[in-house]
């Protein structure tokens, strides 16, 4: 199937291809003339919208075709957003501008993994940028100086995210929540609208996370790295006597793996915080099956990533899967990892609505069926599954490679569009060929598999007589897929035509 572009995205493709010999060629002879950048300009773009600005913007970072003078032409004083996520040059120029002609206007400001962002400068910009709602900061040298301007000056944000920050710690989340008045007191934070905060891989602790719950009471999307435990600590003694509490607004919870655990901390959590969709925890030793069922009583959740530690106490049949049997039917994601267990076939009946599926490092998986579970009449499995991750480690233990008739079953599912799996040697070419019999792959864009050494390449050469062939074709270090086979592959993807895009190492 062709994929026709529409008349927007054909102007906007139109105008990166011509952007200096036409667009900018006027603005170029005068900067040549001058030998200077101007600080305001009435340009080809100064009538387009934002949103169109926005989009040539990002289609020239896409091509890494974008410059200097782009910023220029492109940054207005009507401008809303600015994505300079992922620009590897210094962005200092552009941030000046958006500070200088957006300042009223500009709402959101992307600067995620930006690598050269000069501190004194974005400081700067931040104190001027007061009607912003959305802050990226995601991998960048943000920091706890940089957080203490936004908590003085961000009245109107409502997403910030530092995530993978190193240089933020629990002071600037703490400047972000409280803020002083003439006298020295404490008043209500400026940041108080704040809806979501990512602070996930920094130096954020349980006493930041807990100033955070504490203060920013409209959070909804909460990503860290224990509000579970934290929001139990808080209100243990509360909860234990029975007595009535606030309830949090927050749709998502986190435990990650490492964090202390006291007993009846999911039940506090599950409690004050009813209406969660998306739930990611970690099980270490202190965790057990009835601690998990805590979860049954959370009627909105769709998301659940459920992560074993090498000592944990939780089973599947124990704890996952009557978890599963209350609110499995609702889930569209569901990530399994590092436990024991795991029975394929129950997670299709009981899950039928995934979408997106992970597994994980399992240590192992089991075919056994429960009498208390009888097979359901009207069961179609996984039949709307469009991601599958398989990670297997049977380099290190065996037995914990997916049996192959669950692996059938996994790839059988009609909907897939992105598979992914890795260790896995129950993937053969004759189990590729039976899936091929069972399922065409209408929807496949993308088939990658790395370190699964018994499969070939001629089994893989299959793929391309599909119907439909997948666009990214992946294959990593796989003992039997030799260079010969990624040579035969692609002259096969060129006599064909087929636009596919061929991977090999």
């Amino acid at each position: 199937m062709v994929l026709l572009m529409t008349l927007k995205q054909l102007c906007v493709e139109s105008i990166c291809e011509h952007i200096d010999d036409i667009w900018c060629k006027e603005y170029l002879e005068l900067l040549k003339l001058h030998g200077s950048n101007f600080m305001f300009v009435l340009g080809p773009f100064s009538e387009i919208t934002p949103q169109l600005c926005q989009d040539v913007l990002n289609q020239l970072k896409k091509k890494k075709k974008l410059k200097k003078h782009h910023y220029d032409v492109l940054i207005a004083s009507s401008t809303e957003g600015l994505d300079l996520s992922m620009v590897q040059n210094d962005v200092g120029h552009p941030l000046t501008l958006a500070a200088l002609r957006s300042s009223d206007s500009l709402k959101c400001l992307d600067l995620a993994f930006c690598l050269k962002i000069p501190k004194k400068i974005l400081k700067e910009v931040l104190s001027c940028l007061k009607n912003l709602e959305v802050l990226k900061l995601t991998g960048t040298n943000c920091s706890d100086e940089i957080l203490s301007v936004v908590g003085a000056y961000g009245s109107k944000l409502k997403d910030l995210n530092v995530a993978s920050c190193k240089d933020v710690s629990d002071s600037g989340i703490s400047a972000i929540c409280y803020t002083m008045n003439d006298l020295g007191d404490e008043s209500k934070p400026i940041c108080s609208n704040l809806q979501r905060l990512n602070v996930g891989h920094t130096r954020v602790t349980d006493t930041g996370i807990r100033v955070a719950l504490l203060n920013l009471h409209n959070l909804r999307i909460f990503e860290c790295g224990n509000s579970v435990g934290v929001i139990a600590n808080i209100h243990r003694k509360d909860w234990e006597n029975g007595k009535e509490t606030t309830k949090y607004k927050l749709i998502d919870l986190y435990m990650e793996s490492g964090t202390d655990f006291v007993e009846y901390d999911f039940h506090i959590a599950a409690s004050l915080c009813p209406n969660v969709i998306r739930l990611k925890i970690a099980c270490g030793s202190e965790v057990f099956d009835k601690d998990l069922l805590a979860f049954m009583e959370l009627k909105d959740l769709r998301e659940l990533h459920i992560g074993g530690e090498t000592d944990t106490n939780v089973s599947f049949y124990g704890g996952i899967m009557p978890l599963l049997q209350i609110r499995g039917r609702n889930l569209d994601r569901l990530t399994l990892a590092e436990l024991s267990g795991i029975n394929i076939d129950v997670v299709g009946e009981l899950c039928s609505n995934l979408k997106h599926l992970n597994i994980f490092l399992n240590d192992s998986y089991s075919g056994f069926r429960p009498p208390s579970l009888p097979k359901p009449s009207d069961c179609v499995g996984l039949r709307v599954l469009e991601t599958l991750r398989i990670v297997c480690q049977t380099s290190m233990r065996l037995n914990s490679d997916i049996p192959s008739l669950h692996l059938v079953e996994l790839l059988t599912a009609p909907t897939l569009r992105y598979i992914y799996i890795k260790d896995c040697q129950s993937l053969s070419d004759d189990l590729l060929m039976q899936v091929l019999n069972l399922n065409q792959f209408e929807f496949l864009e993308h088939f990658e598999i790395e370190q699964c050494h018994n499969i070939t390449g001629d089994a893989i050469e299959t793929i391309l007589s599909l119907k439909k062939p997948p666009k990214q074709l992946k294959m990593w270090s796989c003992r039997n897929i030799i260079r010969r086979s990624f040579e035969n592959i692609k002259s096969v993807v060129k006599q064909k035509g087929i636009k596919m895009n061929v991977e090999w190492m």
